[in-house]
């Protein structure tokens, strides 16, 4: 499954991550795969860097707030509940 937009890209990466890309830049953030009511528990504490060569960029708490809000957006509109842990 593959979800998009101009400014970051978003995948189900198999059944506990998915990759989020904005630009060039890269990120694995786990997940798990849940039964009703909710589809998906992300857990975006897990991301701690971009993936290599943009591991040394900080990961700030307003970075967070924009991919957590991006990837609410995208995953509430293909009509999957999330929860984040």
């Amino acid at each position: 499954m593959f979800f998009s937009s101009k400014q970051y890209r978003l995948s189900i990466n198999g059944p506990s991550e998915f990759l989020y890309s904005e630009g060039k830049r890269k990120a694995l953030i786990d997940a798990e795969v849940m039964l009703e009511p909710l589809d998906f528990v992300i857990y975006l504490d897990s991301f701690h860097s971009w993936l290599p060569p943009f591991d040394k960029d900080i990961i700030t708490n307003e970075d967070r707030l924009r991919i957590r809000e991006n990837m609410s957006r995208d995953l509430e509109k293909k009509g999957l509940r999330v929860e984040w842990g």
